[in-house]
Order: structure tokens, then sequence, then C-alpha cells
């Protein structure tokens, strides 16, 4: 639940207005799955077969914090940026399929792993829009549109450089 109002009026009636937590996310750690909100709040878990992978990014959780209560851990501003990745990617504009974001131990970091394809780092802290705009500059004049060419990673974290494996 994210809100609660409740009013009294008169004769005798009252006005509840409930507001749920919206679904923002689905967080994956030890092979349980669960939806979360936008500060990083559980909201549910969930059967894995229930996930629709087109309306909501999969995050993977690899580090050693695991969740604590009924938060994960992450921040509002990783998941603010992972959305804005998921959004900017999930048409598939730039030619590949994603299959999941991955938060591990690299500070600043989110990774996103391509259907088949290499992983991609992106800093949360650099603007989006510069980092997918060197995305698909490498991936239409470097790689011929043919991002299985990279096995490993592609690492957009640096300003001006651009890492391949």
């Amino acid at each position: 639940m994210d809100g609660l109002k409740v009013k009294r009026k008169i004769f005798h009636t009252l006005t509840i207005n409930l507001r749920e937590k919206q679904q923002m996310a689905v967080w994956r750690e030890d092979e349980q799955y669960y939806y979360l909100d936008g500060d990083g709040n559980i909201i549910n878990q969930v059967d894995p077969l229930n996930i629709n992978g087109k309306s909501y990014p999969l995050i993977e959780n690899l580090t050693a914090i695991k969740i604590e209560g009924r938060k994960a851990n992450i921040n509002k501003e990783a998941i603010g940026y992972i959305l804005s990745l998921f959004n900017e990617f999930k048409e598939k504009k730039h030619n590949f399929e994603i299959e999941r974001f991955i938060i591990d131990k690299d500070v600043n970091t989110v990774k996103m792993a391509s259907l088949s394809g290499p992983k991609i780092y992106f800093n949360i802290k650099a603007p989006l829009a510069e980092q997918a705009a060197k995305l698909d500059l490498i991936i239409k004049d470097k790689l011929k549109n043919d991002l299985k060419a990279v096995r490993e990673y592609i690492d957009l974290r640096y300003a001006n450089n651009v890492y391949m494996k």
C-alpha cells in the first residue's frame, strides 16, 4: 500500500482512498523473484513464470548484500537509471534485445545483458543520452550493426573512451 486517506463526512459516511504501490521492476536474488517499487521496496514475491519481460526490467543482484526486511540492495537513483535504460532499449531500436540488468560490486555501474550478446556497462552518474549515443555509434560504425561481434562486454563508463572485449 502506497497511501491511505480516510475522510469522515456527514451522515455517518466514510470515504476511503487506497493507493497501491506501483510495480516498477523485477528483482532477482538467490533464484527468487520480487516486484520492486520505485524506491527499492519489495512489494511481493512473484513466480518467474508470471513475469513479463516486456513490461518490467529484470534486475539481478550479484552483490553480497541481500534483501533486508522488505528493502532490496538498490538505491532510488540506480532504479531510475535502470528504468530509463529499459525504456530507451526495450523497443529494440538499437537492434538488440535486453535480457536483464545486473547490479554487482562495481560502484555506480549498471550492467545490461543483451540477449545472446555482450554485457554493456553504464555509469549511472553520467548522462544516459551520451552513453546511448556512444553505443549506437559503435554498433553502427565499428560493429556494422552486429552486436554479437563483441563476445564479453562493451564498457561505456568512461567519458571519452569505450572498451570492448
